[in-house]
């Protein structure tokens, strides 16, 4: 339904007028091109907020192709941090940390390692965004689910073990179960 969007949303002049309303929407739907658009977006040096909500996005779409790219960003921020981050740094370490906690157990550790640069606040938002993106992949993809619901209940044990909440936060329109 929302396909026919994408070319709009790639326009520059509508992406400009949408801001990062149109990366959220691109994160939603399946298509070589919307990924595509939000790659080119990870890549760039566009406003910050834009770069994160792409990220955002792409963690939806679980595509892993820019995660070295996302990885780098998130480390840029948190590394060697001395104080408290800003609403900037923790935004983008957050989406970060997200991003490599929804690509499943092979970037789980590198997202941990984000989290922890957080308030624990922000901390749990980043891991119920994680878990709830993982839910609504399940149900998505059907013939995935088993691995997806897998995933998620390893990093459901990781967040437990590390006394990270994110069970109080709701996220979508999905109701995800606890377990």
């Amino acid at each position: 339904t929302f396909a026919p969007l994408v070319d709009v949303v790639a326009e520059p002049a509508i992406a400009a007028a949408v801001d990062d309303d149109g990366e959220r929407l691109l994160g939603e739907i399946a298509s070589t091109r919307a990924i595509d658009t939000l790659r080119a977006i990870v890549a760039t040096d566009r406003p910050d907020h834009r770069v994160d909500a792409a990220i955002h996005a792409l963690a939806r779409q679980g595509d892993a192709s820019v995660r070295a790219r996302i990885s780098t960003l998130g480390h840029a921020e948190a590394d060697g941090l001395a104080t408290n981050a800003t609403y900037e740094q923790a935004r983008r370490i957050g989406a970060a940390a997200f991003y490599l906690l929804a690509l499943g157990p092979d970037t789980r550790d590198d997202g941990l390692r984000l989290l922890t640069r957080l308030s624990p606040a922000d901390q749990a938002d980043a891991a119920a965004w994680a878990m709830q993106t993982l839910c609504e992949r399940a149900v998505r993809r059907p013939a995935d689910a088993p691995t997806i619901t897998a995933a998620r209940a390893d990093l459901a044990a990781s967040l437990a073990q590390r006394d990270i909440a994110w069970t109080s936060l709701t996220r979508g329109t999905f109701v995800c179960p606890e377990r």
